[in-house]
């Protein structure tokens, strides 16, 4: 959390709706591409390993071979990786609100 980000959560005073989803949605976006990302690293990282070694890399990965398999998973899935789904959720997600 930056020292800016820090001074504004700590602010007194109450938030509007569009702040307080603008507050979670940034974060929440980060991850959803962080995870992505990872998954694409994963694909990669076991082409560029070669076979019989994998396991090796994976024990060293602050994970384990099944959130590894779901990482990969969700970077082959075609809406998962979709970097346009997520915009096509909120859009739903806004028309339920009307």
């Amino acid at each position: 959390m930056t020292v800016e980000l820090i001074q504004d959560v700590l602010a007194a005073g109450e938030w509007t709706p569009q702040e307080a989803a603008t507050y979670v949605a940034e974060p929440w976006q980060n991850a959803v591409e962080s995870i992505v990302e990872t998954g694409r690293r994963l694909i990669v990282a076991k082409d560029r390993v070669g076979h019989g070694r994998w396991l090796d890399a994976v024990a060293l990965m602050p994970f384990g071979e099944r959130v590894a398999q779901r990482l990969t998973a969700v970077a082959n899935h075609p809406d998962l990786s979709n970097p346009t789904h997520g915009s096509d959720l909120r859009d739903q997600d806004d028309s339920r609100q009307r």
